[in-house]
C-alpha cells in the first residue's frame, strides 16, 4: 500500500545481521542502497548478494533498483548546515 500511495520509506542500520533486518522486511524493500561492510555474509543481508565488502568507503555504495544489477555508486557529503539551509 505504501508503494501505491507514493510514501517513501529510508531504513538504516549500523549492523546490518539477520535479526534486525527479517526476511520478511526484506522482502517489502525492493530497491536498496548498501555501504561498505565487514564480511559477504552482511552484504546478502542488505543486497542479497554480496559486493558491499569490496566497496572503498567514504560514500561508495551499491545501488540495487528493482530488477536490475548492483550498481556501483557514490554519494554526496551533505552537512547539517546544508540540511538546515533547504529545510526553511
Amino acid at each position: 500500500k505504501g508503494r501505491s500511495s507514493k510514501i517513501h520509506l529510508v531504513i538504516g542500520t549500523q549492523y546490518p545481521s539477520a535479526d534486525i533486518l527479517p526476511p520478511i522486511l526484506r522482502a517489502n524493500i525492493p530497491s536498496r542502497a548498501g555501504l561498505t561492510v565487514s564480511k559477504d555474509y552482511e552484504s546478502k543481508v542488505v543486497l542479497g548478494e554480496t559486493g558491499c565488502e569490496k566497496l572503498l568507503s567514504k560514500g561508495d555504495c551499491l545501488l540495487k533498483l528493482i530488477g536490475t544489477q548492483p550498481q556501483r555508486m557514490h554519494g554526496a557529503m551533505v552537512a547539517e548546515a546544508d540540511i538546515q539551509r533547504f529545510m526553511v
